[in-house]
C-alpha cells in the first residue's frame, strides 16, 4: 500500500509545475452558471477592474487585488439602479469614463473616480432613450476627452467631458436638431483636430476644432452643391499640408468629378492643387504615397487614361510621371505601391490591363525592373514580404508557374528561388501572416510539392538556401503547419503527422533542427486538434504558455513550454477527466495572469496565475515591451509589463498620428485599411515610462 501511494504521488508531482498552479479567483456566479464572458482586466488607478455577472444583478463592474476576498463588486455601483453592459471608454483627470445603461436613463456615459464613486455625466438622450458610443472616434486634449455619440436632441455629434457632469457637454451641433453630422476622420493637426462632417447647408466638408465651441468651424465649402469629400482623406501629408481627392461643383451628368486638393487647415490654404482632367468627370486621384518631397498618386486623364502622377504641391509641379500603358482611356496601369529605399520606389504596374510586373522610379525616370512573364501576362501575383534588404514575392515566368522569387531592387538581383512544384503548376505559396514568417536568418513559408505535399520550406534569399525543411507528413500527405510563432529566433509551429497527430514542433531553420517538441497525447491523436487549443497565448521569461488537449484533444487545459520535451508541462487540470476547462482571454496585471476557464462545478469564472512563483523567474530579465509580428500585414500585438494603464499611438514618418488607443496588457491592434505599406513609429506610455518602437507594414 505504501509503494502504491508513493507512485501516485510521484506521478502527480510530475504532471504539474512546482509552485505555479492557476487558481480560481472567485466563483462570482455561484454554482455551475457562468460569471464572466469576454474577460479583460482594465487598469484604473490602483484597481484591476473587469466585467462580470453574479446572477442577481445585470452585468457589473468588479475590482480585484488578486485575492478571493479582494475581488468585490464596486460598492457605490450602480447608484441604486440596475446598470447593464458597462464598457470602459477612457480616463481623463483621474476619472474613468464608462458607457452603461440603466432603466431610468438608458445607455449613457458615467465617470468613476479614484474612490470608486460613480456618477452619471449627462443624460444625453433624456429619459430612458439610449445614447451611442463610437469607440473608434475619440480625441484627448488638455483636460478634456472628446467623443462622438448619437442622441435624440442633437443627432450624431462631438461631445466633450472632463469627467464631471458640469464639464460634459456637446461641442457644437454641426447639423442642427436631430440630424446626423457624422463626424469622421479625426486627425490631430498641430494643436487642433481635423475631421469631416456633414450639415444640410454645405454637405460633407472638412472641419477643424481647437476643442472649443467657438474654435469649431468648417474650413472651406469646396463644392457649392452637395458634399465635396468622403471618408479617409487625411492619409497623405507633405510639408505640413494634406493632399486628398475632393469633388467640385457637379456639372450636368458629371459623377463623380473629383480633383487633387490640398489643405493646411485654413480657408486660404485649402484649394485645388491641379485640374488634371478638365472634363466634367474629373481625374479622381487615389493611391497616394510620398517619396522625396513629392506626393505620388494615380489620376485619370482623357488622353493617357489612369496613370501614375507626381506633385510637389503646385499646379506646375503636378505632372504625369509616365504613361506606362500608352493607350487612350486605359484602365489603371498602377496596381500597388510596394516599397522604397533612399534612391527609388517600386510598384506594380503593367503595359496592358492584364499585365502586372515590378517597376522602379527615382521620381524622374521610371522603368520596368524585369519582365518576369514576357508579353502582356502578369508576372507577379503576390508581393512583397520584406526580409532584411530583400523582398520575397510570388512570380510566374510562364515556365515554372507561381513560385517564390526574391529581389534586391535590381534586375540581376531578381530571380526565381525554387521551382517547388516543377513545371507550370503552382506551389501555392501565399504571402500572409498565416503562411509566411521570418527570423534573423531565414524566411519560412508553406508550399506544395506533389511528392511531399504541403509542408514547411525555408529560404535565406538564395537558390541553394531554399529547400524543404522536413517532410513531416511522409509522402504526399500534408502536415498543414499552422499557429506559427518566432520565439528566440526559432520558429514554433503546430504540425500533423501520422504517428503523433497534431502536436507542437520547432525549427531553427535547419533540417536537423526541425523536430517535434513533445507528443503531448501519445499516438496519432494530437493535442491541438480542438479549435480552442492555441499556441503562445502569452509569454513570460523563457516560457511560452499555451492551451492544448490533455488525455484527449477536447480536454483543453493550460500548459507551458521552454522548447524542450521535459520543459513542456501541464499547469493544472482545472476541469479534470476528459472535459477540459478551455482557458481563454489571457491578460497580465501586477505580474499575475488573469484568464477565464470553466469547470463543471463553477462554469466560466476568472482564474489567476501568479508569475512570481515560476522557479528562477526573478533571475530572468523579461522584456517589458514587445511589438509582434513585425513586419505585419495589418494586425499586430503590443505586450507590455508595466503594471499601469497604457496609451498607444502610431505615427507615420511625417509625424501624423494614424492610430491611438488605451489598453492594459497584451492587446491586438489593426492598421486602418487605407494606410499604405511602410515604416511606422509606435509610442506607448503610462505614468512611469515611455516606450518607442518601429514597425514595418507590408500590405
Amino acid at each position: 500500500m505504501k509503494k502504491i501511494f508513493i507512485l501516485i504521488l510521484s506521478l502527480t508531482l510530475s504532471r504539474f509545475i512546482d509552485g505555479q498552479i492557476p487558481t480560481l479567483l472567485k466563483d462570482i456566479n455561484s454554482g455551475a452558471s457562468n460569471g464572466i464572458g469576454a474577460f479583460t482586466i482594465y487598469r484604473f488607478s490602483n484597481y484591476g477592474l473587469f466585467i462580470a455577472y453574479d446572477g442577481s444583478l445585470s452585468t457589473q463592474i468588479w475590482n480585484t487585488d488578486g485575492t478571493t476576498n479582494g475581488t468585490t463588486l464596486i460598492a457605490d455601483f450602480p447608484l441604486g439602479q440596475t446598470v447593464s453592459s458597462p464598457q470602459f471608454v477612457d480616463t481623463i483627470n483621474g476619472y474613468l469614463i464608462l458607457f452603461a445603461g440603466d432603466s431610468t436613463s438608458g445607455s449613457e456615459f458615467y465617470s468613476l473616480d479614484e474612490n470608486l464613486n460613480l456618477q452619471l455625466l449627462n443624460d444625453i438622450t433624456p429619459g430612458t432613450g439610449n445614447s451611442f458610443y463610437a469607440p473608434w472616434v475619440k480625441w484627448r486634449k488638455g483636460n478634456n476627452l472628446y467623443f462622438v455619440t448619437d442622441c435624440e436632441p442633437y443627432g450624431t455629434e462631438i461631445w466633450k467631458t472632463d469627467g464631471t457632469p458640469a464639464g460634459t457637454e456637446i461641442l457644437l451641433d454641426i447639423q442642427p436638431g436631430p440630424g446626423i453630422s457624422n463626424p469622421y476622420d479625426f486627425t490631430p493637426y498641430h494643436d487642433s483636430l481635423l475631421f469631416t462632417a456633414y450639415d444640410s447647408i454645405h454637405g460633407e466638408e472638412i472641419w477643424i476644432t481647437d476643442g472649443s465651441t467657438s474654435g469649431t468651424y468648417i474650413v472651406k465649402d469646396l463644392s457649392s452643391v452637395g458634399s465635396s469629400v468622403g471618408h479617409d482623406i487625411f492619409n497623405c501629408k507633405m510639408n505640413d499640408v494634406f493632399y486628398f481627392s475632393a469633388k467640385e461643383s457637379p456639372g450636368i451628368s458629371c459623377s463623380p468629378n473629383n480633383e487633387l486638393y490640398r489643405t493646411d487647415g485654413t480657408f486660404s490654404g485649402t484649394y485645388k492643387a491641379k485640374e488634371i482632367n478638365p472634363s466634367c468627370h474629373g481625374s479622381n486621384p487615389e493611391d497616394f504615397f510620398l517619396f522625396k518631397n513629392n506626393i505620388f498618386f494615380t489620376a485619370l486623364h482623357p488622353i493617357s487614361g489612369r496613370e501614375l502622377w507626381k506633385s510637389d504641391g503646385s499646379d506646375q509641379g503636378t505632372v504625369l510621371l509616365k504613361d506606362i500603358n500608352p493607350t487612350i482611356n486605359t484602365s489603371n496601369s498602377f496596381i500597388k505601391y510596394l516599397w522604397q529605399d533612399s534612391s527609388k520606389f517600386y510598384f506594380l504596374s503593367g503595359e496592358s490591363y492584364s499585365d502586372k510586373e515590378i517597376w522602379e522610379s527615382d521620381g524622374i525616370n521610371t522603368n520596368l525592373l524585369i519582365d518576369i512573364y514576357p508579353g502582356i501576362e502578369p508576372g507577379v501575383f503576390d508581393c512583397c514580404f520584406d526580409f532584411n534588404d530583400l523582398h520575397f514575392f510570388i512570380g510566374n515566368d510562364s515556365v515554372t508557374g507561381n513560385e517564390p522569387w526574391i529581389t534586391d531592387g535590381t534586375t540581376s538581383g531578381t530571380f526565381l528561388l525554387s521551382d517547388i512544384n516543377p513545371g507550370i503548376d503552382f506551389s501555392n505559396v501565399i504571402i500572409n501572416s498565416n503562411s509566411i514568417w521570418k527570423n534573423s536568418r531565414y524566411i519560412f513559408f508553406m508550399a506544395y510539392n506533389p511528392i511531399y505535399g504541403y509542408e514547411m520550406w525555408r529560404t535565406d534569399g538564395t537558390t541553394i538556401g531554399t529547400f524543404l525543411l522536413k517532410d513531416i507528413q511522409p509522402g504526399n500527405g500534408s502536415s498543414f503547419n499552422r499557429q506559427c510563432q518566432v520565439i528566440n529566433d526559432e520558429l514554433f509551429f503546430i504540425a500533423e503527422d501520422t504517428i503523433s497527430g497534431m502536436e507542437l514542433w520547432k525549427t531553427d531553420g535547419t533540417t536537423t533542427g526541425t523536430y517535434i517538441i513533445k507528443d503531448i497525447i501519445p499516438g496519432p491523436t494530437g493535442a491541438f486538434e480542438n479549435s480552442s487549443a492555441k499556441f503562445n497565448v502569452f509569454r513570460n521569461g523563457n516560457y511560452i504558455y499555451f492551451t492544448a488537449g490533455n488525455i484527449t484533444p477536447n480536454n483543453v487545459e493550460l500548459w507551458r513550454t521552454d522548447g524542450t520535451d521535459t520543459g513542456t508541462t501541464i499547469l493544472a487540470e482545472i476541469n479534470p477527466d476528459t472535459i477540459g476547462s478551455f482557458p481563454r482571454y489571457f491578460g497580465r496585471y501586477n505580474n499575475n495572469i488573469y484568464f477565464s476557464a470553466k469547470s463543471d462545478s463553477t462554469g466560466f469564472e476568472p482564474y489567476i496565475l501568479n508569475l512570481n512563483t515560476v522557479p528562477g523567474i526573478i533571475e530572468i530579465k523579461e522584456k517589458q515591451f514587445e511589438v509582434f509580428p513585425n513586419p505585419t500585414i495589418g494586425k499586430f500585438h503590443i505586450s507590455i509589463n508595466s503594471g499601469d494603464q497604457n496609451q498607444m499611438q502610431v505615427f507615420d514618418l511625417n509625424g501624423r498620428e494614424i492610430l491611438s488607443s488605451i489598453f492594459n496588457t497584451t492587446t491586438e491592434f489593426s492598421f486602418p485599411d487605407n494606410i499604405p505599406s511602410g515604416i511606422y513609429v509606435i509610442r506607448v506610455f503610462n505614468s512611469k515610462v515611455i516606450f518607442t518602437s518601429r514597425i514595418s507594414l507590408t500590405r
